[in-house]
């Protein structure tokens, strides 16, 4: 008859069964906490203007072999108490950078560096970090730790920074002094303040005696 016909040239198909996905672990994040040298007047409060308690930095990842990974344009957020958070989601590239040395608890560690938008990059060494969790840094506590300021965005060169502050970040400041526009406040003000003045220029002379800053 037909319909054992049917049958066997159209057998009954066992269904496929739906997968479920076995789940990976957990993305690999690093929190973070910094200050950035303001002056000790400005240091353990907000930047004057709203607009400048969110900030764009540079975040390295560095270990003893492997090419760095390298993070830019990573908001920080900036508290009443003069601490600028932020947070980075680590890529897989991380898997092929060798740890640093492995801390006491068998963690492996690895150097952060940290650069703000007017500021020396910061190396902070032989940091744990565990992948597929979210890992916590807070380097503000110490006025060692604190970003440097002096390496000013140049207008001249779009914006850019140079990785040293020099005489050409000096003199940049001192053409702004007194100023108070949107370009002169993003070049020069280095304390937040809302005006570029002698306190920016002492800021970027301190850290002349720095001059370079750290690199993997």
């Amino acid at each position: 008859p037909l319909t054992s016909l049917a049958a066997t040239i159209f057998p009954t198909l066992t269904p496929i069964p739906t997968l479920t996905p076995t789940p990976g672990p957990g993305a690999t994040i690093l929190n973070f906490k910094v200050k950035m040298e303001r002056g000790e007047e400005n240091n353990n409060k907000a930047p004057e203007r709203t607009e400048d308690r969110t900030q764009k930095i540079a975040v390295k990842i560095a270990g003893s072999r492997g090419m760095p990974l390298e993070y830019t344009d990573i908001n920080v957020t900036c508290d009443s108490n003069g601490v600028w958070s932020g947070s980075v989601t680590i890529d897989v590239g991380f898997n092929y950078i060798v740890p640093a040395a492995n801390a006491n608890n068998g963690i492996p560690t690895y150097h952060i560096y940290i650069k703000g938008p007017k500021h020396l990059a910061k190396r902070y060494s032989f940091i744990p970090l565990t992948i597929g969790v979210a890992n916590n840094m807070d380097v503000s506590q110490k006025k060692e730790y604190y970003l440097l300021p002096g390496d000013v965005p140049n207008p001249n060169k779009d914006m850019k920074q140079d990785g040293v502050a020099n005489g050409v970040d000096y003199n940049l400041i001192g053409n702004y002094i007194q100023k108070t526009d949107e370009t002169a406040l993003k070049v020069a003000d280095l304390n937040y303040d809302g005006v570029v003045n002698g306190r920016d220029e002492k800021l970027c002379g301190d850290t002349l005696q720095t001059n370079r800053e750290d690199e993997p």
